[in-house]
């Protein structure tokens, strides 16, 4: 179901299903990921690295997990402290991630989700920091109908 809501002046489209919306208020700060307690994030590129930054910089005391295509990479995260574990298998990266935040080039995003879907747990959340929305969607959709993840 999509619904169309005006914000902040501009008419922005929610996708209701089989998405689930999660709101915050600005006033939670990182409170909502209290009980968060692994986060995998894939991609450890400019977007997945200061993800993991500044979830460290903010106290979030759980596990971030992250993948690289890359060992280099894998190695460099590890030695940095971005995450406490990174895998160049994403679906290793998610098996027990409560929340999955996606940090590819929005062309391999649907490549991506279709690797780790059978590693999700269920109940985990699913997200990405891609720029669009609409053409991901309609491949993510499918992908992820039966999935017991959101």
């Amino acid at each position: 179901m999509i619904s169309k809501v005006r914000q902040a002046g501009f008419w922005i489209e929610l996708i209701q299903e089989p998405w689930r919306i999660v709101r915050f208020p600005k006033s939670a700060g990182l409170h909502f990921m209290d009980d968060q307690k692994n986060i995998a994030i894939l991609g450890l590129g400019l977007m997945g690295a200061s993800l993991a930054l500044g979830l460290r910089k903010r106290g979030f005391g759980g596990r971030i997990s992250g993948y690289a295509r890359r060992q280099e990479t894998c190695d460099q995260a590890l030695a940095s402290g971005l995450a406490d574990r990174v895998c160049t298998n994403p679906a290793e990266a998610v098996c027990d991630a409560d929340v999955v935040v996606i940090c590819v080039p929005i062309w391999s995003i649907a490549q991506l989700a279709e690797q780790i879907i059978p590693a999700l747990k269920a109940g985990a959340v699913v997200t990405d920091v891609g720029s669009t929305k609409q053409e991901l969607l309609k491949s993510l959709e499918p992908l992820f109908k039966d999935s017991a993840a959101c």
